[in-house]
């Protein structure tokens, strides 16, 4: 038997039968979805229209341990400390030390960090991105205007570059996320926000959100941005927001959810967002407007238990802008939402579905666990060892044990 050739529009890859014996260990990454920009890598079958696996000659049979999409661009970081990159530069999101219109291919290596192997995960929005390292710190690049990134008043950081005198000082920053128009950080606690922040100015600096109102809120464990909104959740699993937050219209300061349960965990889309209960529960609230909640097609005005997907063990949601993936602890896996570019891969209608071929994946990838992240119109699943987990629960188990409280490892619930 010869060698199998893969071919893309761009080159052939050529793989050699005796590694094709075992796809679940072969493969990681499976992409769908637009690559006109060159959003990913070429795939095994280009033509393909589901979930396609990339081969692992592509990353020089390296393991991939994180995978981060961004608008129009994607991140792959390896086991051995190597980080390849593609897709849009226009802003600097790439941190490749230059911008251009043009759409890069996969390159190696070429994102201008110190120490790769220092990076734990990468998170990267519209026009830029963030590089989460070992020790708590971050680096961030891309555009900065309306202050995005808290860069000040520069329109933009070509490289990788870190927060200036960051008001958490040498805490630890525990989550980022970020909207279409602000970024947030959290910290021993407390949220920190910049950009075109909801219910407040625009500011160009990373700010705590004010000290009455973290009073009300309490001690926040998790964060979630939505284009016009922020939610987070307290130790005690209460749900609160800011922005536009019911049908009600937009409101300055935050507000307790109506949600009637302890929450463990909070997602938002560009203008849907969901969260997870402790009762295994999946709530929605948002637009809908592309059916991204599974739960037909209109708006959402008030969170709602979903009843399709409550009382099933979703474990793990990916929802990007118009589009979300729920997968289960069975192996269960649905899709939901905006497919014009085929990223959620064969459904002809918005309402919620079973995706038969990620559920081979999931079955296929043993002791393996899935992550999802996605752009404006790709979407990647993967699956990689949970090494950062691991290791987090460890650092945040202690600190339960040292405080004499749960609330502390509750951000890991869900995950």
């Amino acid at each position: 038997m010869g060698n199998k050739q893969v071919k893309s529009k761009n080159r052939s890859i050529t793989e050699s039968p005796s590694t094709n014996y075992n796809c679940a260990r072969m493969y990681q990454v499976y992409c769908a979805g637009s690559k006109s920009s060159n959003e990913y890598p070429p795939t095994i079958n280009p033509e393909s229209t589901d979930f396609d696996p990339v081969s692992p000659l592509t990353f020089g049979n390296e393991i991939i341990r994180n995978v981060a999409c961004g608008y129009r661009c994607s991140f792959f970081l390896t086991e051995s400390d190597h980080l390849y990159s593609c897709g849009q530069n226009s802003s600097g999101e790439l941190g490749w030390g230059f911008m251009t219109e043009s759409y890069q291919e996969l390159a190696k290596d070429k994102t201008i960090i110190p120490s790769y192997g220092m990076i734990d995960y990468i998170l990267s929005g519209d026009t830029f991105s963030f590089f989460v390292m070992k020790d708590g710190t971050f680096l961030r690049c891309g555009s900065n205007s309306e202050g995005y990134i808290g860069a000040g008043t520069v329109s933009s950081l070509s490289t990788p570059t870190a927060v200036t005198n960051p008001p958490w000082k040498t805490n630890r920053v525990d989550k980022i996320s970020f909207g279409y128009y602000h970024s947030a950080v959290l910290s021993n606690n407390v949220l920190y926000q910049t950009g075109k922040v909801p219910g407040s100015d625009v500011c160009n600096e990373y700010k705590p959100i004010d000290a009455a109102q973290l009073k009300t809120i309490g001690k926040i464990v998790d964060v979630a941005c939505g284009v016009f909104n922020t939610f987070c959740i307290n130790d005690k699993g209460e749900l609160f927001g800011v922005g536009q937050t019911t049908h009600y219209g937009e409101s300055r300061v935050w507000t307790k959810m109506n949600v009637g349960r302890p929450v463990s965990k909070i997602f938002s889309g560009s203008l849907s967002a969901l969260a997870l209960t402790f009762n295994d529960e999946v709530m929605v609230f948002g637009d809908n407007g592309s059916g991204e909640l599974g739960f037909g097609s209109e708006a959402v005005h008030d969170w709602t238990v979903h009843p399709e997907l409550s009382g099933i063990g979703v474990h793990t949601i990916g929802i990007y802008t118009y589009q979300t993936i729920f997968i289960t602890k069975s192996n269960e896996v649905y899709v939901a939402g905006n497919n014009t570019s085929g990223q959620v891969s064969q459904i002809e209608k918005k309402n919620l579905q079973r995706h038969p071929t990620l559920e081979k994946y999931c079955r296929e990838h043993v002791g393996m666990i899935p992550h999802v992240t996605g752009g404006f119109q790709h979407m990647i699943v993967y699956f990689a060892k949970d090494t950062r987990k691991s290791l987090r629960f460890q650092v945040l188990l202690h600190k339960a044990v040292v405080n004499h409280s749960l609330s502390d490892i509750f951000i890991e619930c869900g995950q």
